[in-house]
């Protein structure tokens, strides 16, 4: 009895073929996705200093 043994590779194409992950083939694109990425870093970081400890948490610590 023959084991068929796979590859690292042959898995890996057959489960980007069946993800369908493909890479884009500009470069521009994937330096714009990291750009839009870091932006929603940044606002998360400002919105939950800003707005949570600011605001909502001077607004409870009056209410005591």
């Amino acid at each position: 009895m023959e084991v068929k043994r796979f590859s690292h590779m042959n898995l890996c194409s057959g489960l980007q073929y069946w993800f369908e992950l493909l890479l884009p083939p500009s470069e521009s694109f994937r330096w714009q996705i990291l750009g839009i990425a870091a932006v929603n870093v940044v606002i998360c970081v400002l919105l939950e200093d800003v707005v949570v400890e600011q605001f909502i948490f001077k607004r409870i610590r009056s209410r005591r």
